[in-house]
């Protein structure tokens, strides 16, 4: 009898070729003008979303940022800053700020260093905010209008100095 034909063997799948994101390209180390050029800008971020936090982060320095993580450096007299700015919510909040003044994401570390001495950077001055008369949008109200030219009415500012009783 002839010997048994071994069926061919199947020809090999092609390799599959799993497809991956491309690394971020990690975030060169920054020179000291540019650190303090960042951390103003960052200041300034900080201080329009979220003031309070403010107080705290103006207490410490942009000490590193390279390849995705910053760190913020505290003297250990601001130990309690730091402490504040490390909860993780908040460390993430000063992440996505921080990511916006670069333009890559990162990752926040606060230390505390012995020595350190802060020099808070002098932000400008925010821009006050246009005086808004609190009346304005009761005096325009449709209805306010309506009940005033029915009662042939007006609206007055009381004089809060006049020891006068108010006109009828």
């Amino acid at each position: 009898s002839p010997p048994p034909v071994e069926p061919e063997p199947a020809p090999p799948e092609p390799a599959r070729v799993r497809e991956e994101p491309a690394p971020e390209k990690p975030t060169p180390a920054l020179p000291p003008a540019d650190l303090r050029e960042t951390w103003t800008q960052f200041l300034l971020a900080i201080r329009d979303r979220r003031p309070l936090i403010l107080s705290w982060a103006e207490h410490g320095t942009l000490l590193e940022l390279a390849e995705g993580r910053a760190v913020i450096a505290f003297p250990p007299a601001q130990n309690l800053a730091r402490e504040s700015l490390s909860r993780p919510s908040t460390r993430a909040f000063l992440g996505d700020i921080l990511a916006e003044v670069i333009g890559s994401e990162v990752e926040v570390d606060c230390v505390t260093r012995e020595g350190l001495v802060v020099e808070a950077p002098a932000l400008p001055e925010k821009e006050p905010e246009p005086a808004v008369d609190p009346m304005a949008d009761f005096r325009n109200d449709d209805l306010i209008k309506a009940a005033l030219d029915i009662f042939k009415g007006e609206i007055t500012a009381p004089d809060i100095f006049s020891t006068q009783p108010p006109k009828n």
